[in-house]
């Protein structure tokens, strides 16, 4: 459906290539950021896909891993959300072998190494930020969610391969496909009333 949407509104070829790379260049970003603040709520009624194929998120009242549950389960069960879907509209239909899903492994990757050099500051940002009244950001135990997912103490490739699992993870997350079905079966039958 995400492939069906972007062909519909870039029907030239010209136009879904560039749909797709701004596709491509927005859910790196998007992974890489919701995984580093540990932003929940991820479901299919929060992240959102322009004409042109950019992807972003509208809901960030849960972070720092502070995420939803139901029934005492939480609901987030992957680091991020990646799913087939996505990296259809990425690499087609044997995107795990496509150079364009690889360039988009790269993309996060240098996105995720590039925030990690920084991590001093966004935990410095975050810390000053304890005082905005916040519900997930409360205390200096909060932005200790940073330090965890960025490992500045690891090495560096040992980083990326911790990312890499999270990806392919992510990837293979049939909780996620059924979290989406019912938040589309519950917010259907509220437009139907």
């Amino acid at each position: 459906p995400l492939a069906q949407y972007l062909r519909t509104y870039n029907p030239t070829d010209q136009l879904y290539r560039k749909a797709v790379e701004n596709f491509m260049y927005s859910c790196a970003g998007y992974c890489v950021a919701t995984y580093v603040m540990g932003i929940g709520d991820r479901h299919n009624g929060n992240i959102m896909i322009t004409q042109d194929g950019h992807l972003f998120h509208i809901d960030f009242g849960h972070f720092l891993g502070n995420f939803k549950q139901k029934f005492g389960v939480k609901r987030e069960r992957s680091a991020f959300v990646f799913t087939p879907e996505m990296a259809y509209v990425i690499g087609g239909k044997n995107y795990r072998t496509s150079k364009f899903f690889t360039m988009f492994q790269e993309l996060c990757i240098n996105a995720f190494l590039c925030l990690r050099k920084h991590a001093t500051e966004l935990e410095i940002i975050f810390t000053t930020s304890v005082v905005a009244g916040m519900k997930e950001l409360s205390s200096l135990d909060s932005v200790n969610y940073l330090s965890q997912r960025l490992c500045p103490e690891l090495p560096e490739g040992e980083v990326v391969d911790i990312f890499k699992m999270e990806l392919k993870r992510s990837l293979s997350a049939t909780s996620r496909r059924i979290d989406n079905y019912f938040h589309l079966l519950k917010h259907s039958s509220k437009a139907i009333q």
